[in-house]
């Protein structure tokens, strides 16, 4: 199927719309809805061939993990195995917000959703007409952000109008989000837990709401930078990080790269300072330390 010629309609965020979407969303079809972060291309998440749909969307390696996007934290049991008490305290005091989990996925949850992880990512999103949304289609939602790959992440429905015109069926128009960074990634299927990815939630604030036991000796990401490489599985107690999080972290180091220098070019003297101070062999390390963020930068850049 050609997805470059189908129809794309602009949906207000109210009424009869949100069914409407919710109906595209049960029907396999894709839906640009927004967050507090970004806007994201909304599937099915258990609909393997709508979610491959976003892939071709995006142009994006189908071998990538998405995040299920739910309305509140009872669904976690629809989807996940074994959930921890870590994951309900946590989405006690964050959610909905940009926080997304790692927990073992039931089978229900196809591996081409998870990029053949026996593991999801789950988070609740805090976009009140985006949970109407899920809650009415009764399907948890991948939504991976709504942009072509390589290009920045859309805070806008018109960002997603521009990008996204013509690959998939409807744009939600939330207004603009509120944080425009990604969600701060925690595995819960390791003990103690650990920070795969910095976000919108401090390192600090999921330590205060785990409390003091085990569970609230969050790993840093820096303690799986030393040992993370591609084509390699890291053994971890309770748990195994593949290699699809070495590639995610990886990426993200050289999307980091390509765009500071672009935006040597457009912002020179501040970009000059920033790569002074943290030299270009560094940027893995200090990017996932959270010294940069890939979202504000090119905010920045392409204002």
């Amino acid at each position: 199927m050609n997805r470059m010629k189908m129809k794309t309609e602009i949906l207000p965020a109210e009424g009869e719309a949100i069914a409407k979407a919710a109906d595209l969303l049960r029907r396999g079809e894709l839906v640009a809805l927004p967050t507090e972060t970004v806007y994201g291309i909304a599937a099915d998440a258990r609909n393997g061939a709508a979610v491959a749909k976003i892939f071709v969307a995006k142009g994006r390696p189908q071998d990538n993990p998405l995040i299920l996007h739910i309305p509140d934290a009872s669904w976690l049991t629809r989807y996940c195995e074994d959930v921890p008490d870590a994951a309900y305290k946590l989405a006690e005091s964050f959610w909905p917000g940009p926080l997304t989990m790692i927990l073992k996925k039931k089978p229900c949850v196809p591996l081409r959703t998870t990029g053949g992880l026996e593991t999801v990512g789950m988070r609740c999103p805090d976009h009140a007409v985006t949970r109407a949304i899920i809650e009415a289609s009764g399907v948890p939602v991948a939504a991976p952000s709504a942009n072509t790959s390589g290009r920045p992440s859309c805070t806008t429905a018109e960002h997603v109008r521009e990008d996204m015109w013509g690959k998939i069926d409807g744009i939600v128009d939330g207004g603009p989000c509120q944080v425009g960074v990604e969600s701060t990634i925690i595995d819960l299927t390791v003990t103690p837990p650990q920070l795969l990815r910095p976000g919108g939630l401090p390192l600090e604030s999921l330590r205060d709401a785990l409390g003091d036991d085990e569970h609230g000796r969050i790993g840093n990401p820096g303690d799986v930078l030393a040992n993370l490489s591609v084509g390699r599985h890291i053994d971890r107690a309770g748990g195994v990080i593949k290699n699809e999080h070495a590639r995610m972290l990886e990426q993200r180091a050289r999307d980091a790269q390509a765009l500071l220098l672009t935006a040597r070019k457009r912002i020179g003297a501040l970009v000059e300072l920033v790569l002074d101070l943290v030299p270009e062999n560094d940027l893995f390390q200090a990017f996932d330390y959270g010294f940069f963020d890939v979202s504000v930068i090119l905010n920045a850049v392409y204002a």
